[in-house]
């Protein structure tokens, strides 16, 4: 995710809703160890053409999912690149806990519901949120947190963060063994030839009478036309027989109209 940030903080672009719905998982054998970021609808330049930074603003209305919001965003501060980072790391804690302490706040209104948060993320300490897992998540907080407005972040220093911890857990980041995929793509395709299956065998089996007079109507599944009926196959008009209702007397398309094989 990192990573994903800083290629398009070199398009001289800051995403502004980071959130978990925007990044997606590679969906074929080729990219399932793909990582992709999407949705650039509330994105910004931070710099013009020239290289110039946008000016630093107060007072601007929250952007992005409050959940994951910066604190600086919370106060109503013009966002840059810090804040797309410090987001990418209250995405990360929401992984690692399953919820944030901000979550299900009450409030009447969207205005009183982001003020709940705001106060409630001000509130909880980095220690508090960082509690019980690796050091790592809280300096990578604390750096976040730490950065100017303007300054342009240190990507790799944020990766050698968790590249460290995954060392001192004994994991080698370069095996993309992600718990989230576990053979993911095999599975799917046998869950679905298993649901083909389930269906065929659940099918119910249609029972013929082998007494069946010559004027009962035969079922639809058979194939075989009613006694009288009328087929019409490309235009051409086919009338049932009169001993059994098979399509006796239909006459034969020309070779124009045959149908492929």
């Amino acid at each position: 995710m990192i990573k994903r940030i800083e290629k398009v903080h070199e398009e001289r672009i800051i995403h502004r809703d980071i959130k978990p719905d925007n990044f997606l998982i590679g969906g074929t054998e080729l990219t399932k160890d793909n990582i992709y970021i999407i949705d650039f609808g509330l994105a910004k330049c931070f710099k013009n053409s020239e290289g110039h930074h946008i000016p630093y603003i107060e007072g601007k209305n929250l952007t992005g999912t409050a959940r994951y919001a910066s604190l600086a965003t919370h106060l109503g501060k013009e966002q840059s690149r810090r804040d797309d980072l410090e987001t990418i790391g209250h995405v990360i804690l929401y992984f690692l806990r399953g919820s944030l302490p901000w979550q299900n706040l009450p409030g009447k209104n969207k205005d009183e519901k982001y003020k709940n948060i705001k106060k409630k993320k001000l509130e909880t300490s980095l220690d508090e949120l960082c509690k019980g897992y690796p050091i790592e998540f809280k300096e990578f907080m604390e750096y976040c947190r730490s950065l100017k407005f303007e300054q342009e972040p240190d990507y790799k220093y944020c990766v050698s963060l968790f590249e460290k911890c995954l060392k001192r857990h004994d994991l080698d980041g370069k095996v993309l063994d992600f718990t989230w995929k576990q053979n993911r793509l095999s599975k799917d395709k046998e869950a679905l030839k298993n649901s083909m299956l389930d269906v065929i065998r659940k099918k119910p089996k249609i029972q013929y009478n082998t007494t069946m007079n010559k004027n009962s109507q035969m079922p639809r599944e058979s194939g075989i036309a009613n006694h009288n009926s009328n087929v019409n196959v490309n235009g051409y008009q086919a009338n049932g027989g009169q001993g059994g209702g098979t399509m006796m007397g239909m006459q034969q398309a020309p070779a124009a109209y045959q149908y492929p094989n």
